[in-house]
């Protein structure tokens, strides 16, 4: 049998070269002659009106960026030009949809009014709290003004003994007890720090801060040990 003779010719699409019957000429094609179909149904795509994607532009819902999209994505009644625009959006409507009433208030120390959420201003009430404040600063300097001396919820009622020379006394005391907790017995290496030094009568009650200071009056302990006794 005669072999059929065949013809090597250039894909329309892609150019590559391919082998096909010379016959095959004869017969007419509407966009040439392609290596696969898909190589072919990518080359018409091209030529068909329906496959064409129309853009338009259109602006961020969240940015108000100026973009373009595909027309088929105008059914959708908000676009954004990335992801964080959309979850920067989404966020702010779910805030806006949940936002807790709020109570008008007077700081305390500027005058000035603002808003804090109801929850909050009925808590606070409950606490017998009776002073708002807008921000950290007017609280810090309504503080200076006004929590001196026995105004000051933790005065106790005398002076402190910690000045002048009371490093040196705590070394004698942490040295003559070898470093170790007067109550528990936790050396300063075990425990990663100094030991405390404490009043075993408080300094307060004393006239002057060398009587309270006296050596018999003064004990080495452990943080947790100290607080024990401070609050027992």
């Amino acid at each position: 049998m005669r072999a059929i003779p065949k013809i090597v010719i250039s894909c329309s699409g892609c150019g590559q070269e391919l082998l096909i019957d010379r016959w095959k000429l004869k017969k007419p094609t509407k966009y040439g002659r392609f290596c696969s179909a898909s190589c072919r149904s990518t080359y018409t795509a091209r030529f068909n009106p329906a496959s064409q994607r129309k853009r338009i532009e259109v602006r961020c819902a969240n940015c108000d960026k100026q973009m373009q999209i595909q027309s088929w994505r105008t059914k959708y009644n908000r676009n954004f030009c990335s992801k964080e625009c959309l979850g920067h959006y989404t966020a702010r409507k779910r805030w806006e949809e949940h936002k807790p009433d709020t109570v008008k208030v007077q700081c305390s120390y500027c005058d000035n009014e603002f808003e804090i959420p109801k929850w909050d201003f009925e808590g606070k009430i409950r606490r017998g709290q009776k002073q708002f404040f807008c921000d950290r600063a007017c609280f810090s300097a309504w503080k200076s003004a006004n929590w001196n001396g026995e105004a000051n919820p933790a005065w106790k009622g005398g002076w402190t003994p910690h000045g002048t020379g009371w490093d040196a006394i705590c070394e004698i005391v942490r040295h003559e007890q070898g470093y170790q907790c007067a109550d528990c017995g936790i050396i300063e290496e075990q425990l990663g720090r100094q030991l405390d030094v404490h009043h075993i009568i408080p300094a307060r009650l004393f006239s002057s801060k060398k009587e309270a200071s006296n050596r018999k009056n003064l004990i080495g302990l452990c943080h947790p040990c100290h607080m024990k006794r401070e609050f027992p």
